[in-house]
């Protein structure tokens, strides 16, 4: 939120056996090289540094604690996207990693 200037979309959605959750802004954007850092522990990105920069990795942690995935797209033009999924069920935790993987066809 503090790097919106004025939208946020959130979208969900199935995936074959995967909910993939996606959020996007009408910020700044983020350069290639800062994308590299953005889940590291205690790295924070711009200006306007604010917390400690411990969210971003706390929260791929947890999505991949899930047996999920996370991941960044951005432009230094402006606009970014955070999509992250995990499997549906625990019962499907085989399916989906074989999924990501691409050994099944969606």
């Amino acid at each position: 939120m503090k790097h919106a200037r004025s939208a946020i979309d959130v979208e969900v959605r199935r995936d074959g056996p995967m909910a993939v959750c996606s959020v996007s802004d009408d910020g700044p954007g983020v350069s290639e090289h800062e994308m590299e850092s953005l889940f590291k522990e205690f790295y924070q990105s711009g200006a306007k540094k604010k917390g400690v920069g411990l969210g971003l990795p706390t929260v791929k942690k947890i999505v991949e604690l899930h047996h999920g995935s996370i991941r960044v797209v951005s432009s230094e033009n402006g606009g970014f996207t955070m999509e992250f999924s995990w499997p549906l069920t625990l019962a499907q935790r085989d399916e989906a990693e074989s999924f990501k993987h691409g050994a099944i066809d969606a």
